[in-house]
């Protein structure tokens, strides 16, 4: 019975509530809203990241519903540069504009006063210049990991846009600093441009992508062969197999085919020892060395 009464009792009160809140909202109140302005329709000579940030202060009278809705989804002022003339005329009355602006606040609305009286419109044309993106980043590195390769910028490069004065000074637009540490995987990161007094850009950040994979160090057992060698001779190689000791990325490995590797000496009979070279490198290895890295040889000659 008593859960029966506190339901009963809430019904009635939330119903109580909504009824007092509507008479609420259907009168009249005054309101100021702040309308931001966004400029549209600019000529291509000029660049809309110099334009200025305009807000219009809207004293009107409306109701609750409509003060309600407009907190939720904020009107904004659309003005059209090219159609107005903004660029020779370099200021603006908001209070032309009333009825457009009342449209925004929709319903039955009656506004008091736009301010401010007068809006100045300086905006002045521009040159642009592309410029190339240096990422500035400092990077540490797990013990055995490394870069597979250099990182990549995207975009790579960027439109400046101010005085030909500036823009002739700048050969390339560098990020913020960064510290990257501790790195034991690929690298994805967005880098803030570093900003330039009198200078804007068409964007204001850049993607870093860095493919990064732990070294793992391998060795094989490879047969020499001698190049250049004059028909007639034998040559008998100490040793005539070398031990190839090598690193590669871990993500490289189902590449690397090590049947492809093939080492060599040239024939120096005036030399003592030949220094052992890689004839055929193999794509993905890096870091080659040879045990040893010479050897001794006997020469035989043959007869036909």
């Amino acid at each position: 019975m008593r859960n029966n009464k506190l339901r009963t009792f809430l019904f009635f009160f939330m119903i109580s509530v909504l009824l007092w809140l509507g008479s609420q909202l259907a009168k009249t109140y005054t309101h100021v809203f702040n309308v931001p302005v966004v400029y549209k329709n600019l000529p291509k000579k000029y660049y809309k990241g110099f334009l200025p940030n305009d807000t219009l202060y809207v004293k009107a009278r409306l109701t609750g519903y409509r003060i309600l809705k407009n907190k939720i989804a904020p009107p904004v002022f659309y003005l059209d540069v090219q159609n107005n003339d903004l660029i020779n005329e370099q200021q603006w009355t908001p209070f032309t504009y009333k009825n457009q602006i009342s449209e925004l606040l929709g319903g039955d609305n009656r506004i008091v006063t736009i301010t401010p009286e007068l809006i100045h419109f300086d905006i002045r044309a521009v040159d642009k210049k592309k410029l190339p993106v240096v990422a500035d980043v400092d990077l540490s590195f797990k013990p055995g990991f490394a870069p597979v390769k250099q990182a990549e910028l995207k975009p790579d490069s960027v439109w400046a846009y101010g005085s030909s004065r500036v823009l002739d000074s700048l050969t390339q637009v560098t990020t913020r600093h960064y510290d990257i540490n501790n790195i034991g995987k690929n690298v994805s990161k967005r880098l803030t441009i570093k900003k330039i007094n009198g200078v804007k850009f068409n964007v204001n950040e850049v993607a870093y992508n860095l493919p990064v994979s732990e070294i793992i160090e391998g060795q094989t057992q490879v047969k020499l062969y001698v190049k250049k060698l004059p028909s007639g001779l034998n040559i008998i190689l100490l040793p005539e197999t070398v031990t190839v000791k090598y690193k590669y990325f871990k993500s490289d490995l189902d590449q690397i085919n090590l049947n492809s590797l093939k080492v060599s000496v040239f024939y120096k009979p005036q030399k003592k020892y030949w220094k052992i070279v890689l004839d055929r490198p193999v794509n993905g290895i890096f870091d080659v060395q040879f045990i040893p890295e010479k050897v001794s040889y006997l020469i035989k000659q043959t007869h036909d």
